[in-house]
């Protein structure tokens, strides 16, 4: 596939937005599943059981909640702002994964529901 410049660097921003937005999803579904008493383990491997979902990027870890690294936060941040400054669009639900990603990064370890189990929640 050959594709611009431009193309590439929005190829490589929706990667990193999709993988940023799939592990906010799974802590904020962790909260979920917790708070309801449910056993994390048994939900994720039952959602897993669906084909399309895909395994990577769905664990929580009791230590470090939502992403992090070199990547994801400054490829949403900047294609977040990019759209805005130079589209004058307002990407709303990269915003919110990026509000959600900073509420969980806030919080110390005493402050989220804890799983039946202890360490990693989730297996990679």
């Amino acid at each position: 596939m050959g594709c611009t410049s431009l193309e590439a660097e929005l190829i490589k921003y929706m990667e990193n937005s999709f993988l940023a937005t799939k592990v906010t999803f799974v802590n904020e579904y962790y909260d979920i599943v917790t708070r309801y008493g449910a056993d994390w383990h048994r939900v994720r491997e039952g959602w897993l059981l669906d084909g399309r979902i895909g395994r990577p990027h769905t664990t929580v870890f009791r230590d470090r909640r939502g992403y992090s690294g070199k990547c994801l936060p400054k490829d949403v941040q900047a294609i977040t702002r990019a759209a805005e400054e130079d589209l004058g669009y307002s990407a709303r639900l990269l915003k919110q994964v990026i509000d959600v990603n900073h509420r969980m990064n806030e919080l110390n370890y005493e402050q989220w529901p804890q799983s039946r189990t202890e360490g990693e929640i989730g297996v990679a």
